[in-house]
């Protein structure tokens, strides 16, 4: 097989591996982001890696680092001023094309509040992380913002000592950690909504086939289902601003598996409301948690409306 396995990622359209035509997939640059929080090195350059790393694992996408891009283009000028020989590992004339989207942004928050208290023969501590990004969406070829987006991730834990003995572990620093891998999250999420929605793709008697992967999901999470009503125009340019969107019901995760994952519905949505072609979006993790707060407490109020 001729060429590399870069050459193929910054390619929109990639050359058949072993013989066998793939299907092409959308280029990512992933760019520089800003750490305007000034968190530190080792977290700043962990949340890029781990944006880097979801958005490959979701298999949607080739993702070139624009360092290595220059660095490709750079081997190829030499190749064609002769100054160096060409063999199997060159980039191609000719095949180097432009990422289909431009992923950066600004870090607006990356770090840890701890707070401490101490009473008799205890200690308690507890870690609150939050992660804010200004993300932008651009395409490559025309260097226009296509989207822009502000994702947020907050994630908490507690330790307890107590009679001298100590936990092992830094609060701050896990809390950090998992704060990080939830934004990465859900900035693969954004991408991936905005190259290749997520949708109904096959309804069956008692669940639906969607296409999410278990690398972008896991049984047992929610989303929200969302059918397209009528288009939406600036009346000042007539440009489209989309279509306006009607909330169906919920589905939950039900099995997972490389390439699509089965969904059912969560009550009182039934099968026969959902049609193939409807928009899956995951839902608000933070609305999730007050609907089950709420539902607790109606719960028992019902309970005590009993007596």
């Amino acid at each position: 097989m001729k060429g590399i396995c870069f050459v193929q990622a910054i390619s929109l359209m990639m050359c058949a591996m072993a013989g066998f035509a793939q299907q092409p997939k959308m280029v990512v640059t992933v760019e520089k982001f800003e750490n305007e929080a000034n968190a530190p090195t080792e977290f700043f350059n962990s949340l890029r890696t781990r944006i880097t790393d979801n958005i490959v694992n979701t298999r949607k996408f080739e993702v070139v680092e624009r360092q290595r891009l220059a660095s490709v283009l750079s081997e190829r000028k030499l190749v064609d001023a002769g100054m160096t020989e060409e063999n199997e590992t060159t980039p191609q004339a000719g095949k180097l094309k432009a990422a289909g989207f431009i992923l950066y942004g600004s870090v607006l928050s990356l770090g840890v509040d701890k707070t401490q208290s101490d009473v008799v023969g205890l200690s308690a501590a507890k870690g609150t992380a939050k992660v804010e990004i200004q993300l932008r969406f651009a395409n490559a070829e025309s260097g226009k913002i296509i989207s822009s987006k502000t994702v947020i991730a907050t994630k908490s834990q507690s330790r307890m000592e107590g009679d001298g003995q100590q936990v092992s572990g830094n609060v701050g620093e896990q809390v950090v950690q998992d704060a990080i891998r939830e934004a990465a999250k859900k900035v693969t999420e954004a991408l991936v909504d905005l190259a290749y929605p997520t949708k109904i793709l096959k309804l069956n008697p008692s669940d639906m086939l969607v296409n999410l992967t278990k690398e972008q999901t896991e049984i047992g999470a929610v989303y929200e289902v969302f059918s397209a009503g009528e288009e939406i125009k600036d009346p000042d340019t007539g440009a489209s601003l989309g279509a306006s969107e009607e909330l169906v019901g919920k589905v939950e995760v039900a099995r997972t598996s490389p390439k699509f994952s089965f969904v059912v519905p969560v009550s009182p949505a039934e099968i026969g409301a959902f049609k193939v072609g409807m928009l899956v979006r995951r839902q608000d993790e933070e609305a999730a948690k007050q609907e089950k707060i709420k539902a607790r407490k109606e719960a028992v109020k019902t309970f005590e409306s009993r007596f």
